[in-house]
């Protein structure tokens, strides 16, 4: 789908990494539609994400179409696109 809403971010995320026990999982995944509205305050900063398969990555998150969310992860040296079905993140900390 790419990105909908803004340019890349134009700085590296922060150099270390939250702590995943102090991370959130409040995606309510319940009924037909996943809602994305409870995430809108997550979009446009840094974020960590794990997903449920053991990636985790810094992101930028710049839209949310249920279910899913995108924007840039960062790689280890820029900003790439990216996109990810909202049932496949376990934890994300701001």
């Amino acid at each position: 789908m790419g990105n909908l809403i803004s340019p890349s971010p134009i700085s590296a995320p922060p150099n270390s990494i939250p702590s995943k026990s102090r991370g959130y999982n409040n995606i309510d995944l319940t009924g037909v539609n996943i809602n994305g509205n409870a995430l809108k305050g997550l979009m446009f900063k840094p974020i960590y994400m794990w997903l449920r398969d053991g990636t985790e990555f810094w992101c930028w998150i710049s839209y949310i179409f249920s279910p899913h969310l995108g924007g840039f992860m960062w790689d280890g040296f820029r900003w790439i696109n990216f996109e990810v079905d909202l049932r496949k993140i376990d934890v994300y900390s701001d």
